[in-house]
C-alpha cells in the first residue's frame, strides 16, 4: 500500500495498492514507479488517471528507484543488480551486475554518472549512463546507507 499525503494538511488523499512491501519511489511525468521488495515488482502507477497501469518484473527484493531522462533504475537488493527501466514498456530493458546488496542511488547529472551504494560488499559502484556500464568501486568504511550527490558526492554509511 502507498500512502500520499497533501502538504497542507497531511490527511490520507489516496491509497494505491501496490504490490508487496512497497519500499522505493520515483516519479516520471505522469507516472509514479514504486518499488515492491516482496514481490521482485515495480508498479507504474498514473498519477493523472489514478489508476495502476501495470507491473514489471524485475531482479530480487527491489529496495531503490530514480530516474534520468528516460531511463528508471532500480537497486535489486538481492539481485546484486542494476535494472534499467523505459517508461512506457513493461519488461526491463538491460540488467547491470553491481556489489553485493545494492541499496543507496544517486545521480551526477553532468557527468552522467549513476553511484550505487552496495551494503554487504563496502563500496558504492559507479555506472557510466552513456555506456551503461560499472567504471569504478569505491571502497568505503562501512556500509552505505544513503548517497547524496551535491557537488561531491556525499557517501552516509551504518
Amino acid at each position: 500500500m502507498c500512502i500520499r499525503d497533501s502538504p497542507k494538511s497531511l490527511t490520507i488523499v489516496n491509497v494505491i495498492n501496490t504490490g508487496s512491501n512497497p519500499e522505493g519511489l520515483s516519479k516520471y511525468k505522469d507516472f509514479l514507479y514504486i518499488a515492491n521488495v516482496d514481490s521482485n515488482t515495480v508498479t507504474v502507477y498514473n498519477l493523472k488517471k489514478k489508476k495502476i497501469e501495470g507491473k514489471i518484473p524485475v531482479g530480487f527484493a527491489p529496495r531503490r528507484i530514480i530516474t534520468s531522462g528516460n531511463r528508471i533504475y532500480v537497486s535489486n537488493f538481492k539481485s546484486n543488480s542494476i535494472s534499467i527501466l523505459i517508461p512506457g514498456h513493461f519488461s526491463p530493458y538491460r540488467e547491470i551486475k553491481v556489489g553485493e546488496e545494492p541499496l543507496p542511488l544517486a545521480i551526477c547529472f553532468k557527468r552522467k554518472w549513476l553511484y550505487v551504494g552496495n551494503r554487504k560488499s563496502k563500496n558504492v559502484t559507479v555506472i557510466d549512463l552513456t555506456t551503461e556500464k560499472p567504471i569504478y568501486q569505491i571502497p568505503l568504511g562501512g556500509k552505505p546507507f544513503s548517497l547524496l550527490y551535491t557537488f561531491v558526492v556525499t557517501f552516509l554509511v551504518f
